[in-house]
C-alpha cells in the first residue's frame, strides 16, 4: 500500500460510520485515501459504510464539509500538542500492526511507553 497523506487519513477518520477495519478495506481497494475521502461520490461512500437511512443526513453533511472539518481537527491537534501518528507510520506501535481493527489515526500527547514501538 502506498503511504497516504496525514491529511487524507485524518479525513477519512472523520466520516461517520467508517471504523478502522473498513477504511482499510476501502483503501485496499479503492487505492488511496485522498480518492477515498474526496474523489468518491458521497453515496458510494454512504453505501460502503452500510450506514442506516437515519444517518445518511449526517453522513452527507459532514462529507460536504469535510476539508474544513480535517484542516481544524490539525489545527486543534497541533495547539494542544497532540501527534497524529497514521497507522501507515513507521513509528506505528508494532504491537497495535497486528490487530485487524487498530485505529488509522492515533492521537498521542507525551511519549510511548517503553516497548510499545
Amino acid at each position: 500500500m502506498k503511504t497516504d497523506s496525514l491529511f487524507d487519513l485524518v479525513a477519512l477518520n472523520l466520516l461517520p460510520g467508517l471504523g478502522p477495519i473498513s477504511i482499510r478495506r476501502a483503501l485496499t481497494h479503492f487505492g488511496d485515501a485522498h480518492r477515498l475521502a474526496f474523489g468518491l461520490p458521497a453515496q458510494e461512500l454512504r453505501r460502503m459504510a452500510r450506514l442506516p437511512a437515519k444517518h445518511v443526513d449526517d453522513f452527507l453533511e459532514v462529507h460536504r464539509t469535510l476539508q474544513r472539518r480535517t484542516e481544524r481537527e490539525m489545527r486543534l491537534a497541533e495547539r494542544h500538542g497532540v501527534r497524529l501518528v497514521p497507522f501507515t507510520a513507521a513509528d506505528y506501535p508494532a504491537a497495535l500492526v497486528e490487530l485487524p481493527d487498530a485505529p488509522v489515526i492515533l492521537y498521542q500527547r507525551g511519549e510511548m511507553p517503553d516497548g510499545v514501538l
